[in-house]
């Protein structure tokens, strides 16, 4: 998501189902992240914690996505 120097932002860093609806949002949040992680005086840690950050949220969605998508079981 990030690199030397650079940084993967909205669906270019975590692309979400279309029908999710979330690709709006993500990339509003992504894009003030990023620009605060630009800012910061320790660009290194703020880099990292973009991703961590990113990698949270996308862990999150893909349980809710496997929720949503399971079979469901008839007892």
């Amino acid at each position: 998501i990030t690199g030397n120097n650079w940084m993967a932002v909205g669906d270019a860093a975590i692309a979400f189902d279309p029908l999710s609806s979330h690709g709006i949002s993500n990339a509003i949040y992504c894009a003030d992240a990023a620009a605060k992680a630009i800012n910061s005086s320790n660009r290194v840690v703020a880099f990292g914690k973009y991703v961590d950050t990113l990698e949270q949220i996308f862990g999150t969605y893909l349980a809710h996505q496997r929720e949503l998508h399971e079979p469901l079981q008839l007892v």
